[in-house]
């Protein structure tokens, strides 16, 4: 279930289904909260609209894709450039589809990155020949295979990925992973997420072409790499692990095959929930809010006493109880971003996110969505 265009929420018990795989990239953040990974595995509950900086992050993912899976022999810098704008063109159309989304169009002016990223990506796309996973590289001629976007599975069928680049050749194998943000922590260390997802790589092909990595290299967004420090046993430990993990959780899936029944799965955090696509629907991320003391994302709850209609063009809305006299405000250049607004009355329970806090008035901001709840 997606972001409804008028943006009401009705909340129900919803059957979910045993997962087939988790892939690399997603596994520690599903281990961070399973019901997140399960909602998002099942295409229900994905109630958080579009952002710029992850919208031109699909472009790129699907720009190295078709870089990889092209049957061109090679991908040259003007054939990347007219491919990328093709996919921002794409992108923003079906943006402009969505009342909410379409305040991210044109994507070169929401994202303050958007010329520097788009750089990197076309010159991450460019590529000489490549060959396909079941070559092999000709150890006494000195030749390398280069494989791009190849798909791996390991043996149980549990954890599948597909790896940006892969080089064989002499010098060992090496498996490359591109990331459009930075790779390193605040303390400088390579984050925790990415370089499981390295290893879990490593293990895919040892157990698909049965060959250890020399090396795991990440680059960020600069084209900068970034060497993973690894022992192969940290390589078969990380595989076991997740195949035993996704293993028990299917079977709780299948003891108890509803979002209803698994909300124990839920496990609230900072950073867990910050991005999270159903937060605004999840029960026990608003139950937490009230009970741990995190720094939770700017989000509020209230049910609508009054909605006034300003002479600029603006909005301002007066919860309950009217003695606390918290207000919500809506800037008049915000309202035609915001379809829920002409539905909300008396009595409506809201959920606003990303939301300005001052005193007692709250303020949308640009990447606020005012959400109308139905149970």
């Amino acid at each position: 279930m997606t972001l409804p265009l008028d943006s009401v929420i009705t909340i129900e018990d919803t059957p979910v289904e045993a997962i087939r795989s988790v892939s690399p990239s997603k596994y520690l953040s599903a281990r961070r909260c399973p019901l997140s990974f399960v909602v998002s595995k099942s295409n229900i509950w994905q109630f958080n609209p579009q952002t710029s900086a992850a919208t031109v992050g699909s472009v790129i993912h699907r720009l190295i894709e078709w870089s990889g899976k092209s049957n061109e022999i090679e991908i040259t810098f003007e054939q990347a450039e007219a491919k990328f704008d093709e996919l921002v063109t794409a992108a923003e159309s079906k943006l402009n589809a969505h009342p909410i989304n379409r305040r991210l169009v044109p994507l070169k002016d929401s994202d303050p990155r958007y010329p520097e990223k788009r750089h990197s990506a076309i010159k991450a796309a460019v590529r000489g020949p490549k060959h396909k996973k079941t070559d092999k590289p000709d150890k006494t001629k000195g030749s390398t295979v280069f494989m791009y976007e190849e798909g791996f599975r390991s043996k149980d069928g549990l954890i599948y990925g597909e790896i940006d680049k892969l080089v064989d050749g002499p010098r060992g194998l090496t498996i490359y992973d591109k990331k459009t943000c930075h790779v390193l922590d605040e303390e400088g260390y390579v984050k925790d997420e990415y370089r499981m997802q390295l290893l879990l790589y490593a293990g895919l092909v040892y157990e698909d072409i049965g060959k250890v990595a020399n090396r795991l290299v990440l680059v960020d967004r600069d084209d900068r790499e970034t060497d993973i420090h690894f022992e192969f046993e940290e390589v078969l430990d990380a595989m076991t692990a997740a195949s035993r993990w996704l293993t028990a959780l299917n079977k709780k899936i299948q003891s108890t095959p509803s979002v209803g029944k698994l909300m124990y799965l839920a496990q609230p955090s900072q950073e867990s929930c910050r991005f999270c696509s159903a937060r605004v629907a999840c029960p026990a991320y608003w139950k937490a809010r009230q009970e741990l003391n995190e720094e939770w994302p700017d989000d509020a709850e209230f049910v609508a006493d009054s909605f006034l209609r300003l002479g600029n063009g603006g909005v301002l809305i007066k919860s309950r109880p009217s003695s606390l006299g918290r207000t919500i405000r809506v800037f008049p250049e915000l309202v035609q971003y915001q379809p829920a607004l002409s539905l909300i009355e008396s009595g409506c329970r809201v959920r606003v996110t990303d939301v300005k806090t001052t005193g007692l008035q709250r303020t949308l901001t640009k990447r606020s969505v005012l959400y109308i709840i139905k149970s």
